[in-house]
């Protein structure tokens, strides 16, 4: 990996005529496949500063989860991730560095125990994590309302294929893996946080769909996509040890059964995939030494999660 780093320059050929070479002390040779595996060497050294805190990474996207009793560290925070930057030969984009406060919606005026803005940082109201936009008050209407205008949008576009002769089965296969899976993008971070009015817009897209003859007259509603979104999430991550959610499982026990604070803890972790209200768990058992969860799953739809 060494012979690819060093000793490495760079030469422009343009018209005809080549530039002198340039030594270069950065990047990686297009082709050699060590980017990402360099990238993700680099950056699991990046840790948060104070054990309180979280930092979620997800390729070159960082987000910082801190505390209220902990906002004093930001300013810390900060100047940790510009010198692991500079230490990694990297550059930040401070454009990019925006704060929002996840407050309640109800509630004291939240004014008055909100810290200042940090400087360096924009406050915001509503922040898109991963192509999901939410508020300060964990609102995912903004995403919904963002979403139901680009399935709209598309419905010209499948028009033109229509009027070329694209029919049953073919067009309906292009909905699902277009228009539909454009609105299903995510779906168990946000469903449960979508209020009756919010659902209904997603569901009269599906209708206008079906209308159309764009979708088959059987296709399900978009509710029952997204708890079959909801269900493959959760076999996933007990399947998986190696999900990114499979830590939040409770331990198994000794005697392969789960005891009341397990019971609780798995109940909250479905709370946090699915956002519901109430979950109820038939029964828990043990095959091949993996933890599964047989789950008989009643959702009351009594709108959406409040913090």
């Amino acid at each position: 990996m060494s012979y690819h780093l060093r000793d490495r320059g760079h030469e422009t050929k343009y018209n005809g005529l080549i530039s002198a070479i340039l030594k270069i002390n950065a990047s990686i040779v297009q082709g050699s496949g060590l980017g990402p595996a360099n990238f993700i060497t680099a950056i699991s050294k990046l840790k948060a500063a104070h054990p309180e805190n979280r930092l979620m990474k997800y390729a070159d996207d960082t987000y910082l989860l801190v505390p209220s009793s902990n906002s004093a560290t930001v300013a810390n925070e900060l100047d940790h991730l510009s010198q692991w930057a500079e230490t990694c030969n990297l550059k930040l984009n401070k454009k990019k560095f925006f704060d929002m406060v996840i407050r309640r919606s109800r509630g004291r005026t939240w004014h008055d125990i909100v810290p200042d803005v940090t400087p360096g940082l924009t406050r915001v109201s509503s922040l898109n994590v991963l192509g999901v936009t939410f508020t300060e008050v964990l609102s995912f209407e903004p995403h919904i309302t963002r979403i139901c205008c680009k399935a709209r949008q598309s419905m010209y576009a499948l028009r033109i294929l229509v009027a070329h002769g694209l029919r049953g089965p073919q067009l309906y296969d292009v909905v699902r893996a277009t228009t539909v899976a454009r609105l299903l993008y995510a779906a168990p971070a946000w469903w449960g946080f979508a209020g009756q009015q919010d659902r209904y817009r997603l569901q009269s897209v599906i209708s206008k769909l079906i209308r159309l003859r764009y979708l088959p007259d059987d296709f399900p509603t978009f509710e029952r996509l997204c708890l079959e979104a909801d269900s493959s999430l959760f076999s996933a991550v007990l399947m998986n040890q190696g999900h990114l959610l499979h830590s939040l499982l409770p331990p198994k026990s000794p005697n392969n059964m789960l005891c009341d604070r397990d019971r609780m803890t798995i109940v909250y972790l479905l709370q946090i995939i699915y956002g519901e209200r109430r979950l109820l768990l038939e029964c828990c058992t043990h095959i091949d030494s993996c933890l599964h969860i047989r789950v008989n799953v009643t959702f009351e739809m009594i709108g959406h999660c409040r913090m």
